[in-house]
């Protein structure tokens, strides 16, 4: 069984590129998973320099990983964490079809991976949740009641069957 891992970038220092205390966090974070046959970021030089220090080449920088589209970006605090993300996908429209959107650009990023492959999103807080309850929303997510905070994320394991459920790493 592969997995996808969605982790939030790590320490920002000055002008927004990474802090050593975040080159350093990012270190021990990619010393502890992967490999990665798969490795996408945002566009923000944080998403990308935080791959870049886990020890991952960057196949591909994506507009869609970056932050939420206007409409919900501002609708729903990126620190509200996991429960109130997963609350707003059940309950707004607008949510399920970004929920979708964000479904639909991930399996057709990892179709090409075989059952050994495993994937990595470097994203933001808002988006990495949404990503999360975008592939994995059989998973239990009211009760995280969480953000995700600098090199936190997500594990969600697939196989031929889709997505399955998530676990949240430290």
């Amino acid at each position: 069984m592969s997995f996808l891992e969605i982790r939030r970038h790590s320490i920002q220092g000055f002008g927004g590129s990474l802090s050593q205390e975040g080159v350093e966090l990012a270190r021990k974070a990619g010393e502890q998973t992967g490999p990665f046959s798969l490795v996408l970021t945002s566009p923000i030089p944080r998403a990308q320099e935080t791959a870049l220090a886990m020890g991952f080449a960057i196949h591909s920088t994506e507009e869609w990983l970056g932050f939420l589209p206007d409409d919900l970006q501002w609708s729903l605090d990126y620190r509200s964490g996991f429960s109130a993300f997963y609350k707003a996908f059940q309950e707004n429209s607008s949510f399920q079809k970004q929920a979708q959107i964000y479904k639909d650009r991930i399996q057709a990023c990892i179709q090409s991976l075989d059952s050994s492959q495993n994937a990595l999103i470097v994203s933001h807080g808002g988006t990495v949740e949404m990503l999360a309850i975008a592939c994995a929303n059989n998973t239990d997510f009211q009760s995280w009641n969480f953000a995700v905070s600098q090199m936190q994320g997500v594990r969600i394991e697939w196989n031929e069957h889709g997505f399955q459920s998530a676990v949240f790493l430290e």
